[in-house]
Formats: C-alpha cells, structure tokens, sequence
C-alpha cells in the first residue's frame, strides 16, 4: 500500500491514491454545476428584479413578460421600435446628454460591449434619453460624435416622454420610484441599471453600468446568449 500514498510536503499529511481521486472528481462536479448555472441565465418579470430561473417550455411562453412595444427615433432621425429589435440581443439603459457625472461613465463602460461586440449585426446598445424635449437627434448625434459611439450598433433614442417613462416603470421595472404615469412630465428618472434584453425582447440580466467589472459579466452574457441562440 505505500506505493498508493503520498506525503504532503510540509504537511505531513498521508493521501491515498483514492482520496486524490475523490477530490478530483469533486472538483470537476463542482465546476459542472457552476458552468451550469453560469449557462441558464435567469428572467427578470418583476419590479422587485429579482431572477428566476425556469424551464425551457415555459420560457417559450408568449405570456412571459416582454418590453412593451414602441416606436421612438434614434440619432440618425431613423425609427427603432421593439419589433425592430427582435431577433437581437441588445443592452439597455436610461441616461440623457447633460449627465456629468454618472451618464458619462456608463458610456464609457458601454463602450467595452461596443468594442466587444463590434463586428456583430445581431448584438446592440440602446440608450433611452430622459430629457427628450432636450435631446432631439441632432443632440444626440453630437453625443454619438462626442464619445465616439458605433452608428450601427448604438441607438441613442428620443421621443415622447411619457412613453420613455412608461417603458422604464413598466418594461424595464428600471425605477420603483417613479410616480404615476400621469406625472410624467414632472418627474425625472436616473438609474445606474443597466439591462440586458434577449432577441425575444426578455429581460436576461440586471447590471450596475457604473462598475467596469459588470460589463464584463454583461460581455459574457451576452456571449451565453448567442450560444444559446435566444
């Protein structure tokens, strides 16, 4: 048997053959279980945004929640709409171009998917203004200018804004704050949360777009999306 047994070095710890088996095949359950989970990501169909995981025949339901349908203008004065967006994998956020602080570094971590994600046709950005009877499309083109922003694949958008409010309470669940749709125009929303939407327009994953470390999760993601083909 001593032929089977090792020393520790420094340890003085015995390990048989088998225990160093065991702890192999327990790392490798361990890490099948991780990619696992890291592979099922989960839908988000509530206010509270909290994740839940769920079968793929319910997943296909055409009852689960979705981002409500719309029809705003980007910064090329063309129109985006949610049918135009199906079959593409997009991130989401709320920001307007006046922002000092907290909208500019959002785009900047934005810009990690930008460049990520440069050469694909299916993958997109859309930033929703908040201040759309401040940010037209000429506005926002300079913004595009200003921050260097990929013209095919970011869509700066503008519109009405009880409908962007709307989308934010009601779609992205983006503030729990905001008061009545009614209140629209008296109201002012600014969120950190960045989103992640797959090609059947669900909510996939919440990130805080002011740490550079979650774009990486929402690189990542997205990727897990794309090999899921959803």
């Amino acid at each position: 048997n001593n032929r089977f047994e090792a020393m520790c070095v420094g340890g003085g710890i015995v390990m048989t053959m088998w225990d160093r088996l065991g702890v192999i095949v327990f790392m490798w359950i361990l890490s099948s279980v991780t990619a696992e989970e890291h592979i099922n990501l989960p839908f988000y169909d509530e206010p509270t945004l909290t994740p839940r995981w769920i079968g793929e025949a319910e997943s296909g339901s055409s009852d689960y929640h979705r981002i409500a349908d719309f029809e705003l203008t980007n910064q090329n004065g063309k129109l985006v709409t949610a049918q135009s967006l199906r079959g593409s994998i997009y991130v989401a956020n709320f920001f307007f171009t006046t922002c000092p602080g907290i909208c500019s570094s959002m785009t900047k971590n934005l810009k990690r998917v930008q460049d990520a994600f440069e050469d694909e046709q299916l993958v997109k950005l859309v930033s929703y203004s908040v201040t759309p009877e401040f940010d037209n499309p000429e506005v926002l083109k300079a913004y595009e200018s200003k921050h260097v922003l990929s013209d095919d694949l970011w869509h700066l958008l503008t519109g009405d804004k009880a409908l962007i409010y709307r989308l934010a309470r009601d779609s992205y669940f983006a503030d729990e704050d905001l008061a009545p749709i009614e209140q629209a125009t008296d109201q002012f929303l600014h969120t950190e949360k960045v989103f992640l939407i797959d090609g059947e327009g669900r909510i996939r994953g919440v990130y805080n777009g002011a740490m550079t470390v979650d774009m990486k999760r929402v690189i990542a993601d997205v990727k897990t999306l794309q090999a899921q083909g959803e």
